[in-house]
């Protein structure tokens, strides 16, 4: 490769992914020169040449930028795109579809406003800084890089060797907070929040496009902004690879700065938020970042305000304020653009007009985790409260309270339970049942919709208490659907090598689990989850199944589920969502209404709202792998009643949309019997 200029896409690329798989990717793109309409275009490859065909039809729309991954993406998800864009694209690669770490990316910044282009000054001042951080490496023996410019700024790319794993990303981290510390300027610096694995950068050769084409012949004192096609320089041969070594000689330069100053421990009990280790801070409010964008996709709210008020949230919880919070929001913009581009100004505005509720910062610790300051007091009963004890509320207090919320902004809140169940009402204070009769996937729907929540509400903790099966079975069922193979395949570990280096790379899932709690079977009475409410922290989201086998063993099971649904309304007045499981009353069942639940007496009023699960079709015989279904909404004291058509994927006990899915309807059928061991047709060579 020369080490002259070069504007060469596909030349670029093959420097940059010599094999593997990666992703293209226009956020914001509009559809048309100077158009409109805005969407993400996106794409997996492992074709140069076809690449850069694809950037080629990009560049026709004139987008702000276009970007690539840094490093390789898993092989599996070429079958999402196959060396083709998606012109809507509504999911990118994440943290954990990052095969490794190939590259130690130093992005070099001008320091100005954000949302606009570079002038040739502030350019230059960059490039100045990377050949002077460039020289220091080499000083120190490190390879060439791969270096270039980004049309507003410089990059150096040094090859590195890692696996994708937390501490890697640390040290990579760190390296560049050390090269920070050592070289930033008032004029230019070392972005120091580009650690991430899934971290995409621009696709040098393409035109950078931020803010206007500002170059005003009328006035020719003005400061020129231009839009520039960006450019890199390989140098002669192959690019050598950095060591484990050099990369720890910088990194052992840092020196940490004092974690940020936790918040008084404040009253009622409280526990003071959990230490986290050094550096954890920033991939955790990033994770709490990426959460907040991914769950507010699809929103229409013009300049994308009410979202950025979210991650100015998010970066203030997590200890970082001023210029540090106003990079960590620039930085994220850049994967997640909002409707207009926001100046520093108005993002430090925002974080500092954040507000945190006590306890909340930082605080990763479980709900059910007893603080050891504590003591439950036993709810009083009304025979044994004091005369003088007020059992009414005026009218217009309650307004007042009523009129605050919502002058404050406060709504009631609902999680995200995932693309399956969009209509499903659960939410703090809302107890949600769900019937159907054995087999029909009851439990599989609440664990899905328990998964899901978890995973789209960084700070939100579960509750499981299944006397249906153990938590280890549980688990199971969620690992067959991310490696998309059939339960039995997980039950009996009749995995490929694929898919069990796939289990290795569950690091997201892992994580989520850390905030989910199991009942253990030997502590599944009423009175353990009684016990566990008094001293819980704070609410979150608490899944009964099934409530007729809950309670006293010698009540009969009417006054078992009365006994259970009086505990589940005691953990809604607490602020809790519960989504009890119900047994269904099969002669009941196919009327369908609230008399289809068994034993109905402490079922049919408890509940905010009901669902009953039903299959669109009588199956005589053995049922289908994948089976279509019917959500059906019974009662719902806050809204209308509503229907939802889903598949269910019975070998991976996965509900799924029923139109966006119906192209693999049918092709999991042998692959899920759990005998198989190869990849499904869909996913064989990629």
């Amino acid at each position: 490769m020369s080490e002259q200029q070069s504007t060469d896409v596909a030349e670029f690329l093959r420097a940059l992914h010599p094999d593997g798989v990666f992703e293209i990717r226009a956020p914001q793109c509009p559809d048309r020169p100077d158009g409109t309409y805005k969407r993400t275009v996106a794409g997996y490859f492992d074709d140069h040449d076809a690449a850069a065909k694809c950037v080629q039809q990009i560049e026709g729309c004139q987008p702000a930028g276009i970007y690539v991954s840094l490093n390789p993406i898993d092989d599996s998800l070429l079958a999402v795109t196959d060396n083709a864009l998606d012109w809507s694209a509504k999911s990118t690669a994440k943290d954990a579809d990052i095969a490794c770490r190939s590259w130690l990316f130093i992005d070099i910044d001008a320091q100005r406003r954000s949302g606009i282009s570079s002038t040739d000054a502030e350019l230059y001042a960059t490039q100045l800084l990377s050949f002077e951080l460039a020289d220091y490496l080499s000083g120190l023996g490190w390879p060439a890089p791969l270096s270039g410019m980004s049309g507003n700024g410089s990059y150096l790319l040094y090859r590195i060797d890692l696996p994708n794993d937390d501490e890697s990303t640390g040290l990579i981290h760190t390296v560049l907070r050390a090269l920070a510390a050592r070289f930033d300027t008032d004029d230019a610096h070392v972005d120091t929040g580009t650690a991430n694995p899934s971290r995409i950068i621009k696709l040098l050769g393409t035109v950078a496009r931020k803010g206007a084409d500002f170059q005003p012949e009328s006035r020719p004192q003005a400061e020129h902004r231009p839009h520039r096609q960006s450019w890199f320089k390989s140098p002669a041969g192959e690019i050598d690879t950095a060591g484990l070594d050099q990369l720890q000689a910088v990194a052992a330069e840092w020196v940490p700065e004092q974690p940020p100053t936790k918040p008084e421990k404040p009253s009622g009990g409280l526990r003071m938020p959990k230490p986290m280790k050094d550096g954890d801070y920033e991939s955790a409010a990033r994770r709490a970042m990426e959460k907040v964008s991914e769950g507010c996709q699809g929103e229409s709210n013009g300049d994308g305000s009410s979202v950025l008020v979210k991650l100015c949230r998010q970066v203030k919880r997590f200890g970082f304020d001023g210029d540090d919070g106003v990079r960590f929001v620039q930085n994220h913009l850049v994967n997640y653009p909002l409707g207009k581009d926001w100046t520093k100004d108005e993002i430090a505005k925002r974080i500092a007009d954040a507000k945190v509720k006590p306890g909340e910062a930082c605080n990763d610790s479980p709900p059910w985790e007893p603080s050891g300051e504590r003591t439950a007091q036993p709810k009083p009963s009304k025979d044994d409260r004091p005369d003088q004890v007020e059992v009414l509320d005026n009218g217009a207090d309650v307004f007042d309270r009523v009129a605050d919320d919502l002058l404050e902004g406060k709504a009631d809140n609902l999680f995200d339970c995932g693309d399956a169940f969009p209509m499903l009402e659960v939410g703090p204070g809302l107890l949600t049942i769900i019937g159907a009769p054995p087999g029909a996937g009851k439990s599989a729907m609440a664990m899905q919709v328990l998964y899901d929540a978890i995973a789209n509400h960084t700070q939100l903790h579960a509750v499981v208490a299944s006397l249906e099966m153990g938590a280890a079975t549980l688990i199971k069922r969620k690992l067959a659907a991310l490696l998309g193979c059939g339960f039995n395949a997980v039950r009996f570990n009749n995995l490929t090598d694929y898919q069990r280096q796939q289990v290795k790379n569950q690091h997201g899932f892992r994580d989520s689990l850390k905030r989910i709690g199991f009942l253990k079977q030997d502590h599944s009475g009423l009175g353990d989850l009684e016990a566990m409410l008094a001293n819980s922290q704070r609410p979150g989201l608490l899944l009964l199944d099934y409530v007729q086998l809950f309670g006293s063993a010698d009540a009969n099971a009417q006054d078992r589920g009365a006994q259970t649904m009086a505990t589940a309304r005691r953990f809604c007045e607490a602020g809790w969502a519960v989504i009890a499981v119900s047994a269904v009353n099969r002669a009941s069942y196919a009327a369908g209404g609230m008399g289809a639940f068994r034993d109905t007496s402490g079922i049919e009023y408890s509940g905010t709202s009901a669902y009953l699960l039903e299959e669109a079709e009588d199956h005589t015989g053995d049922r289908p792998s994948i089976r279509e279904m019917k959500l059906r909404c019974i009662k719902n004291r806050n809204g209308p009643l509503q229907s939802l058509d889903l598949l269910f994927n019975g070998p991976q006990m996965l509900f799924s949309p029923r139109e966006p899915v119906s192209e693999y309807e049918g092709a999991f059928d042998s692959y899920n019997a759990g005998t198989e061991a190869d990849e499904p047709a869909w996913m064989a060579g990629k």
